[in-house]
């Protein structure tokens, strides 16, 4: 599975996320599901690169090291 790590202001300003999201977040960054940003490319018609994609042991590392 893949994870995408973006500003979540950004993720939000996009319409991909919701302002009052669920989703793992540590100071600026918000990890999500790569579905998340595939179903708002199809519905949307946009595409980003403004985002690092992650595998699940990179997502599981970095969560890690996030306050939780």
């Amino acid at each position: 599975m893949k994870y995408i790590l973006m500003n979540e202001k950004l993720a939000i300003e996009k319409g991909i996320i919701n302002a009052k999201h669920h989703f793992r977040k540590e100071g600026e960054l918000v990890l999500f599901k790569r579905d998340i940003l595939t179903f708002w490319e199809q519905q949307s018609g946009n595409t980003t690169d403004e985002f690092g994609e992650l595998t699940t042991p990179e997502a599981l590392k970095t969560t890690e090291k996030w306050k939780l």
